[in-house]
């Protein structure tokens, strides 16, 4: 069983990494996109790639009941979607951003974001389930407090430094 501060750890790296990404397509893509010329109308239209987030609780049961591997049930889940998250990401950084003005374009690159969101919702469930799993009732709320503060934090990273650095 995980010690206390390692389980604290744990679930704040996890969110801190889930964080991340929605944090770059809530607060930096749009910015970029502009930048890039993109109108106005497409740039509110990626906010479509927040849906899976919202309809997560359609596939929530089946990653409850349903491992794909030996490395534990969550587990099982946690680390491929955060493999998924990171090939996208590095697929991404070689896409050619000035191309975004161009309509086929700015499709496969909202794909790519889409399938990238849907891979995060995953995780968030498995996330959820394990703090849930592994949390006695008196972590509860050290354990939500490390989840809010890793997901802001990935936000802040992902949305605000990638724009500044």
């Amino acid at each position: 069983m995980f010690r206390q501060q390692n389980l604290y750890l744990l679930l704040f790296s996890l969110y801190w990494a889930q964080g991340l990404p929605v944090g770059f397509m809530t607060h930096a893509l749009p910015v970029i996109l502009r930048a890039q010329g993109v109108s106005l109308a497409h740039i509110g239209g990626f906010g479509l790639l927040m849906v899976p987030w919202s309809i997560k609780i359609f596939w929530a049961p089946w990653v409850d009941r349903h491992a794909i591997s030996r490395l534990g049930h969550y587990r099982s889940w946690i680390l491929p979607t955060q493999l998924l998250t990171v090939a996208v990401l590095c697929i991404l950084s070689f896409f050619p951003i000035q191309a975004l003005d161009q309509p086929l374009y700015l499709f496969i690159f909202f794909i790519a974001l889409l399938f990238m969101n849907s891979t995060g919702a995953t995780q968030d469930i498995a996330t959820d389930a394990l703090a849930v799993n592994l949390l006695q009732h008196d972590q509860q709320h050290w354990g939500n407090t490390f989840q809010v503060v890793g997901s802001r934090l990935g936000f802040i990273v992902g949305g605000g430094a990638v724009l500044w650095c």
